[in-house]
């Protein structure tokens, strides 16, 4: 089939339930992208959305079947001062039947029209080599991870392979709990917040924390915030803090899904004031990623001091690390330094309630 027999067609309400059908065999009946809340918070509910008729979209075939997606995640950035949105592609498919059509190619081209940045979350050196040949730039990461209870682990994935459609949940503790503590000089809070009032100390510490020298970085307020990490319909976190004297000395926001049948933390977002606080935050997020049931944690830093803490804690390297990608239409902006979490992608989406 020739990409003249496939169009690109919004994502619309009313092509819900015909992108659902695909997604659920196309991606899994388990999988996050077949669930209609991740359609809900990315779209409907997300501050810096242009909705489904702008940021999500469809290839159909002549028959109006849908056979391929791509969706569009905004987050905010930062730049000489001023705010503004960039666009995250993410979560291509294409039907294996269609893809010599040239369909992954239209909707990718459809999904980054017009817009003046794009990150590119998650890729594969197979993909990213004629990326880089159109202008896009490897930006600079650090993945690191600590298997939490590595029997159970293997166990699970035998499981996997002997029932690979079998399912089951993972989540955090009840919605209503909060665990505290002290340790090694820090005063340390497990919970959820309620309202985006209540992330507002910790958009503006994000912000603060980053060196003088973060030229194009991620940038948060509460209500992006809130929605990112904390959003009924969206991935499920905990925000792990810490603070010396009342005053915030370090965060993480740490989602908890399930990805390969193996149960998977993930530090989706994290800043501290020094290594000494990274290496007292990494070791209670170990310690609550276990005891809720997680068979492995991972962590990512895209900001150079970050990475070069990371580095040198006590977690081990991730060799499966993605490549993460971005693209400026401005030449003068390719080569600056960039700062960002893996928040500002689709880390830890695997957490969205189905």
């Amino acid at each position: 089939m020739s990409c003249h027999d496939i169009r690109i067609v919004a994502g619309e309400a009313k092509r819900e339930l015909d992108y659902l059908v695909f997604a659920r065999a196309s991606f899994g009946p388990q999988a996050y992208q077949a669930s209609p809340n991740y359609l809900r918070w990315l779209y409907d509910e997300a501050p810096l959305s242009r909705g489904r008729t702008r940021d999500f979209h469809l290839a159909v075939d002549a028959g109006g079947r849908v056979v391929g997606c791509i969706h569009v995640q905004r987050m905010p950035w930062r730049w000489l001062g001023t705010e503004i949105a960039v666009a995250a592609p993410q979560n291509t498919m294409v039907l294996a039947e269609h893809r010599k059509s040239g369909a992954g190619g239209l909707l990718s081209a459809q999904a980054i029209f017009g817009e003046k940045h794009v990150l590119v979350p998650g890729t594969h050196e197979a993909w990213a080599g004629g990326m880089r040949r159109l202008g896009y730039a490897d930006l600079d990461t650090c993945w690191r991870a600590s298997w939490l209870r590595p029997v159970a682990a293997g166990v699970q994935l035998a499981w996997k392979r002997i029932r690979p459609n079998s399912s089951t949940s993972v989540g955090w503790f009840s919605d209503d709990e909060t665990k505290r503590g002290q340790t090694k000089g820090f005063a340390w809070r497990l919970w959820q917040p309620r309202e985006a009032g209540e992330v507002a100390d910790h958009a503006a510490y994000a912000n603060q924390a980053w060196p003088d020298d973060a030229a194009f970085a991620q940038w948060w307020n509460p209500e992006v915030m809130f929605w990112r990490f904390f959003h009924p319909c969206g991935p499920a976190h905990r925000v792990l803090e810490l603070r010396q004297e009342g005053a915030i000395a370090g965060f993480a926001m740490v989602s908890l899904g399930r990805r390969h049948g193996l149960a998977v933390a993930r530090v989706v977002d994290w800043r501290v004031q020094d290594e000494q606080a990274l290496a007292v935050l990494l070791s209670l997020v170990r310690a609550a990623a276990r005891r809720a049931g997680a068979h492995l944690l991972l962590v990512m830093g895209g900001e150079s001091r970050s990475n070069q803490w990371l580095e040198r804690s006590d977690l081990s390297v991730w060799s499966r690390r993605p490549i993460t990608l971005m693209h400026h239409r401005e030449r003068g902006l390719r080569g600056i330094k960039h700062s960002f979490m893996p928040s500002a992608g689709d880390y830890g989406f695997e957490a969205i309630p189905s």
